[in-house]
């Protein structure tokens, strides 16, 4: 297995990026969020489970309640629990490859030296559309790999790798192997 690509020999540095809901419960018309840490900003978007959250205002000091516009981007406000997911809307880009039809792949590996979370967009240039978008959450080093299926993407097919962390800063990177 050779590499074809990666997001460089120490992949990139990611800010603090997702945190948990302290709120026992946050309602469906809740208007503030009590969150574990302070990270985000003012006009951020973020997002837990499927509903985007505008953030309106930021507290200077703990316990750090923020005020929010709730069911952003067309999502639609829900109930959520304690303890659950809240990260930025978009991650860090550490990863991007425009492919040129003649590379051929059997695995795709992130990397990280912290606990992180990943999400895979593959744009399928000739349909217009993105196929594949889920989140992963893990802890260091997680592979996708299929030793008797290679894969030949077609013309301009776009594969983007986004990280989030949730520490102060953490390194995550990407490859793909033949």
């Amino acid at each position: 297995m050779s590499l074809i690509d990666s997001s460089g020999e120490r992949g990139i540095q990611v800010a603090f990026s997702y945190t948990k809901l302290l709120t026992t419960e946050l309602a469906a018309d809740g208007s503030s969020m009590q969150l574990e840490n302070n990270i985000f900003q003012i006009g951020n978007v973020a997002t837990i489970g499927a509903e985007d959250i505008l953030i309106t205002s930021r507290p200077t000091v703990a316990p750090y309640n923020f005020n929010i516009t709730r069911a952003q981007n067309g999502t639609a406000a829900a109930i959520h629990s304690k303890g659950q997911v809240v990260r930025l809307r978009t991650g860090a880009t550490v990863f991007t490859k425009t492919f040129d039809n003649a590379i051929l792949f059997s695995s795709l590996l992130l990397t990280s030296d912290c606990p992180a979370i990943f999400r895979i967009k593959w744009y399928d240039a000739s349909a217009g559309t993105t196929l594949y978008e889920p989140l992963i959450f893990f802890t260091y080093n997680f592979a996708f790999f299929s030793p008797s299926l290679r894969y030949t993407p077609g013309l301009d097919d776009i594969l983007t790798v986004e990280a989030w962390v949730g520490q102060a800063h953490g390194v995550c990177g990407a490859s793909i192997h033949d």
